[in-house]
């Protein structure tokens, strides 16, 4: 399902949203894809993580709600979900939710570069 699926739940004033892009970071062997709201000038940036059983699409609304208030929004895919592509399903752990994530904040914090497809 998509965003504007998703979006069809909410109330009528927060179905319109703005759109994210997608796009890919390099993680091990795992490309992991994240839906952004880029904004250069903000004063802060938001993280949003799904739990298990979700991905960005379902929450991006909220998200989405961030960015129209001046954030820089991102929001991956976590390893199993979503467009996040893995090589071995079977191998994923907890851990490497949290390792990744970790990985992700030191790469922003550097500048490292994000792909758009």
């Amino acid at each position: 399902m998509t965003s504007d699926a998703y979006a069809r739940f909410l109330p009528a004033g927060y179905q319109t949203f703005l759109q994210p892009v997608s796009t890919t970071w390099q993680w091990r062997d795992t490309s992991v894809h994240i839906a952004r709201a880029r904004n250069s000038d903000a004063a802060v940036k938001v993280l949003a993580i799904h739990g298990a059983g979700g991905h960005s699409g379902a929450l991006w609304p909220f998200a989405a709600f961030a960015a129209t208030r001046g954030a820089d929004v991102l929001f991956p895919d976590m390893p199993l979900y979503g467009r996040t592509v893995v090589a071995n399903g079977g191998a994923v752990r907890y851990e490497d939710w949290v390792e990744m994530l970790c990985d992700l904040v030191v790469a922003e914090r550097s500048g490292v570069a994000i792909r758009v497809p």
